[in-house]
């Protein structure tokens, strides 16, 4: 067996969650299932995750942190896509978090209603999603007899005071909102849903 030389690789403490309420700038992965058609007939275009006990289907996705202090550290959570149960409260929640993503990513405020800010807005398939870098604000979720971990609670938009801060220059394909009606602060869009473990899911 070779000799295996690890001094030049890095030691990510992934021990701790990172504290509440802490922005970080994260790059998206999603992880593909086998669901590509909803139970109505709608075609994903996707390999989304579908739920054994629920028969919601989600985006399975993994956060990394791509800079700072938490450098590589990762936050796994979920994006609804549809659920049999409940209406369209799941689908609804998961829209609402995919343009807040879309928003921060692309560097245009949701209240922006120019031609140049909707095409930000549009996503051709959710693989395009793949590797966008944006900003979010993380919580601890405590559940059970399970270790404290990491979840997002808000995507981090243009309109939020630091976001220009903290953003740099990474990934502006659109430009920004520079009209002062879209710079309010505290601009965020939230997971509104309880996010939970392993296969099970709200709805």
């Amino acid at each position: 067996m070779p000799v295996i030389d690890l001094t030049n690789d890095e030691y990510v403490d992934s021990g701790s969650p990172i504290p509440n309420k802490t922005i970080v700038k994260v790059q998206l992965n999603i992880k593909q299932g086998s669901c590509n058609q909803l139970d109505d007939g709608t075609r994903l275009d996707f390999y989304a995750t579908k739920s054994t006990n629920t028969g919601a289907v989600y985006l399975d996705c993994e956060y990394t942190v791509v800079e700072g202090e938490y450098y590589k550290r990762k936050i796994f959570d979920m994006i609804g896509l549809y659920s049999p149960n409940n209406g369209n409260k799941w689908a609804d929640m998961g829209r609402s978090l995919l343009k807040g993503i879309l928003s921060s990513a692309r560097r245009v405020s949701p209240k922006d209603k120019s031609p140049q800010a909707q095409k930000a807005f549009i996503l051709n398939n959710y693989q395009e999603l793949e590797g966008l870098v944006f900003l979010v604000e993380v919580k601890v979720e405590e559940q059970g007899n399970y270790d404290p971990r990491n979840k997002i609670a808000k995507i981090i938009t243009p309109d939020h005071k630091d976001y220009h801060r903290l953003m740099g220059d990474t990934h502006n394909p659109y430009g920004h909102s520079s009209s002062p009606q879209y710079q309010q602060p505290q601009g965020s869009y939230s997971n509104a849903f309880d996010n939970t473990l392993n296969d099970d899911v709200p709805f």
